[in-house]
């Protein structure tokens, strides 16, 4: 959660940074949304690392579902399994030291309950999936 917060403030004080300097330089309204709109684009750009570190590291917990389908269909982030309990990827994470995706995905298997160690959450605008770490 730390990351997360981190991100988000670390976004907010670019924006107020650059709406304050915006303001002193070129003055007038113009100034501060101009300076706010390109502090906020710094921020967004900078805090894409902690939010990527939140993603790898926050929301860690263990699942029980029933595995209904899993395929290699995604783009880049290759490997999803469709559970009862929504959807997963099984991708490896140079953030958590894991590099042992493709023994994991042999031992997921469709149509069987199994528990799986997930980490992250599901983030619809950027297509990001809890990653399994680890099936048992």
């Amino acid at each position: 959660m730390g990351w997360l917060v981190f991100a988000l403030v670390l976004f907010t004080l670019c924006g107020i940074a650059g709406a304050v300097l915006g303001t002193a330089f070129e003055g007038g309204a113009f100034g501060f949304f101009g300076g706010a709109g390109m502090g906020f684009f710094i921020g967004f750009l900078l805090a894409i690392f902690p939010v990527n570190m939140a993603q790898a590291h926050w929301n860690e917990r263990a699942v029980k579902c029933h595995v209904l389908e899993k395929d290699r269909g995604g783009k880049e982030d290759g490997m999803r399994v469709y559970t009862s309990c929504g959807t997963s990827q099984n991708t490896d994470s140079i953030l958590r030291g894991k590099n042992t995706s493709a023994d994991i995905w042999s031992r997921i298997h469709p149509g069987k309950t199994q528990e799986f160690h997930v980490v992250g959450w599901r983030l619809g605008l950027t297509s990001d999936f809890p990653n399994i770490l680890e099936v048992r």
